[in-house]
């Protein structure tokens, strides 16, 4: 499981900050990339629900890692110097965005800009981009401040997603009581990796 966090998924979605307006297929693609690496590095069967496997390895949708990667790379992108040509670009098509936006009701709009915005309303961040704005592009929160706000507010929005798709299904009634955090791996596996030997006994 350590390799898939470390190598498989980053190298997937390698890149994927500048990813926008991906179609429903596409993500599909993503997610079953995912969840059969999950099945088969447990030693799952292929037909077992996914989201059992993907709690019992603490791994959430690759949606929510890709949504995770932009947060980071927004944070990046306000903390450069304003002399910074990436930085004067960012400023000058948020400024676009918030005009338009504000103007045009029905618009639609495409690019990083307009994703990173509904991206942060999914997660209820937008407030921080706001308070950046009012401050004269002077407040925001520090790098490692900034980690620990996104990475909390993408796993409680998951473990939200995952209960609401879960609560009403029968398969799910015992397993919800063992597994009830979708972020950490099951107990099963965290004994194996304190105990290896014991477990091939």
């Amino acid at each position: 499981m350590k390799l898939l966090k470390s190598i498989v998924i980053p190298r997937a979605i390698y890149g994927s900050e500048l990813w926008n307006n991906l179609s429903s297929n596409e993500t599909l693609i993503l997610e079953r990339m995912q969840r059969f690496c999950v099945k088969v590095i447990q030693g799952l069967h292929p037909r077992c629900r996914s989201d059992m496997c993907l709690a019992l390895a603490g791994v959430y949708r690759l949606e929510g890692a890709i949504d995770l990667k932009k947060l980071i790379f927004l944070g990046r992108l306000i903390r450069l110097p304003d002399h910074i040509l990436a930085k004067k670009m960012f400023t000058t098509r948020m400024l676009q965005y918030v005009v338009k936006s504000a103007t045009m009701e029905d618009g639609i709009f495409l690019g990083y800009v307009p994703d990173i915005m509904n991206i942060l309303k999914k997660y209820k961040l937008e407030t921080y981009l706001q308070t950046y704005i009012s401050s004269g592009y002077s407040i925001f929160p520090t790098s490692f401040a900034w980690k620990s706000i996104i990475k909390k507010s993408v796993q409680d929005y998951e473990q939200l997603m995952w209960e609401a798709r879960t609560r009403h299904d029968p398969e799910f009634s015992l397993f919800a009581n063992i597994q009830t955090c979708i972020y950490k791996p099951a107990r099963v596996w965290l004994f194996e990796r304190k105990f290896p030997n014991m477990i091939e006994k």
